[in-house]
């Protein structure tokens, strides 16, 4: 039994009707404007009633979606978290669309269950806006069921080499590739990165609460 509030604790990959994933790289072309030039996000306008009925399907509970955004970069994500106190929007669904390269979608088994955070793994990255920047990794600050052990090493070589491997201790990873088709639920508590593989990439990301709170 978990200790923390409403938490989904299993990562589950759910496939993607092709269609589905053509409208929404539709969607977010038909944009004119991005948020953010190192990301270019921008808001989803169609599926949000088929994303949420295969949220609900795979939690088996009622949600309601909050939030969410297409983005494209080619910088990894540091490792962080997306929850919010005052939305209570515990899950995520990424969803990939298109790739350029090999990418990897990096879910640790951690969680810190306090709101957003970005940890910085000691190198000089810029301001979030969003997920607030916080010194360090993870393994400096208060969070939850870490391993007491040395990270994979074999892992850390080919995904998270950018880091030091001093910096990922008591942390366990679980990898996804970036494939087009193939979404990603789990609970954004969970801290979560990008890969360092070189790659561009378009996606996906929403965020949902349970339907009772």
């Amino acid at each position: 039994m978990s200790d923390v509030y409403n938490l989904f604790e299993d990562i589950i990959e759910v496939d993607i009707e092709q269609n589905i994933i053509e409208d929404c790289i539709k969607d977010y072309y038909s944009n004119t404007e991005f948020r953010t030039a190192s990301m270019q996000k921008a808001d989803p306008n169609v599926h949000i009633d088929y994303f949420t009925s295969l949220v609900s399907k795979v939690t088996s509970s009622d949600v309601s979606f909050c939030s969410g955004n297409y983005y494209k970069h080619t910088l990894p994500y540091m490792p962080h978290t997306d929850y919010k106190e005052q939305l209570n929007n515990s899950i995520n669904f990424v969803i990939p669309l298109s790739i350029k390269g090999d990418a990897s979608l990096i879910i640790f088994d951690q969680l810190w269950s306090g709101n957003s955070v970005t940890w910085d793994m000691n190198l000089p990255i810029p301001e979030h806006k969003t997920n607030k920047n916080t010194k360090g990794s993870p393994i400096d600050y208060d969070i939850k069921y870490t391993t007491g052990k040395p990270f994979q090493e074999d892992i850390h070589q080919k995904y998270l080499s950018f880091f030091k491997l001093e910096d990922l201790k008591g942390l366990s990873a679980n990898i996804f590739n970036f494939v087009p088709s193939k979404g990603v639920i789990f609970d954004n508590r969970k801290i979560h990165c990008t890969s360092h593989e070189r790659w561009e990439k378009l996606g996906l990301s929403l965020r949902f609460k349970y339907a009772e709170d």
